[in-house]
């Protein structure tokens, strides 16, 4: 335990600032899907959705009639319904929006933190990571120079929910913690305030 304090002393001071927000697209002021945006991703996230809805439509359109091509003798009024049934999931004039969606997690069932459904831009969360997480935070570490910033602050989250994770993903994570040190040493940090 030693060691992860070490380390978690060794990343400050951390400079990356995640997201406090997120957005969520709407579609006649439901959720449409779970999917979380930051303020620069949901404007193409919204127009991205409407031209889901359009194609949705289209598509179906074109298959029924397409069918009623190829099956001439075919009982219209059934395909009829069938169709609309279809279109309901997709209304013709919808209206689009977004709306504010706070993504912290307190979950542990969270293994890693949740960012942009776009361009990958963390969200301020918790997460207990997993082996998948860890192993990703060890080889972008052994791999860089400098610890990127981001990294620094998701191998910070890590590290302060050792005691959490499960026995294979701690001895994990006390190699992120061992080279987290090292690299430390062989940089000079500016001084804090």
């Amino acid at each position: 335990m030693k060691l992860i304090k070490k380390a978690i002393k060794a990343l400050k001071p951390i400079v990356y600032i995640p997201q406090e927000v997120g957005y969520v697209v709407t579609m006649n002021g439901e959720y449409l899907g779970s999917d979380i945006y930051c303020i620069d991703c949901i404007n193409g996230a919204v127009k991205e959705a409407k031209g889901f809805i359009k194609k949705q439509r289209k598509d179906i359109e074109k298959k029924y009639y397409n069918y009623i091509l190829n099956h001439p003798r075919c009982d219209l009024k059934t395909l009829y319904i069938q169709k609309q049934e279809e279109l309901k999931q997709y209304p013709i004039k919808p209206t689009f929006d977004y709306v504010k969606y706070i993504p912290v997690s307190k979950n542990e069932e969270d293994t890693e933190p949740m960012c942009c459904e776009s361009c990958n831009d963390y969200f301020e969360s918790d997460f207990v990571a997993n082996d998948i997480e860890a192993l990703y935070l060890l080889e972008v570490i052994e791999e860089s120079d400098k610890i990127p910033e981001y990294i620094k602050w998701e191998s910070n989250l890590a590290l302060l929910a050792y005691e959490k994770s499960d026995s294979r993903v701690q001895d994990i994570l006390l190699t992120v913690a061992e080279l987290i040190i090292k690299k430390d040493n062989l940089y000079i940090k500016p001084p804090t305030e």
